[in-house]
């Protein structure tokens, strides 16, 4: 488990920024992990209230209260019309529950870039974590881009970035 993040009083967001490019995406759903994607790095930038395992890709919160989930994806697909699909899950402490997903054709074989979000009520200790599927023509892979190489405004654009921004909910004082 990685706690990562300064600790300070109120931090209340983390994020997971992913480097590389992955194998392709398989057909069957797969949790997005080291164990699942080798060949990607899993960087977590997270707080005191979050913790994530990149082996079995499972986020924990350690406190109750509203989580707001944004997930921004470069693919590239190796042929027009391949198709992507993403679904959050969640394990309040029965068994994984499924979230709100997102399906995706992609039209070009150019990297295009994906956005979901989502928002829920969660108790602490649940688990989080993303699956993915691709399906279509030809494949799909995360791929990290470099905009401007060699320029004066060289920068990255990361296989994928998990955003999530946490409302911890508090005890009333009387």
């Amino acid at each position: 488990m990685n706690f990562i993040g300064n600790g300070k009083k109120g931090m209340r967001c983390a994020q997971l920024v992913i480097t590389g490019n992955s194998e392709n995406i398989p057909s069957d759903f797969t949790i997005m992990s080291l164990t699942n994607f080798s060949n990607l790095v899993f960087t977590p930038q997270l707080n005191n209230l979050i913790t994530f395992d990149e082996n079995s890709g499972i986020f924990t919160l350690l406190h109750s209260g509203v989580l707001y989930m944004s997930a921004s994806l470069n693919l590239h697909a190796a042929q027009a019309l391949a198709t992507l699909k993403l679904i959050p899950e969640f394990n309040p402490g029965g068994g994984w529950e499924t979230g709100a997903g997102k399906k995706t054709v992609l039209i070009a074989t150019e990297p295009s870039q994906i956005e979901w979000s989502g928002m829920k009520e969660l108790q602490k200790n649940t688990q989080l974590r993303f699956l993915f599927s691709s399906t279509g023509p030809g494949n799909i892979i995360f791929e990290t881009e470099i905009l401007d190489p060699g320029g004066t405004h060289e920068c990255t654009v990361p296989a994928a970035i998990f955003y999530l921004f946490f409302h911890k909910s508090f005890e009333p004082i009387i």
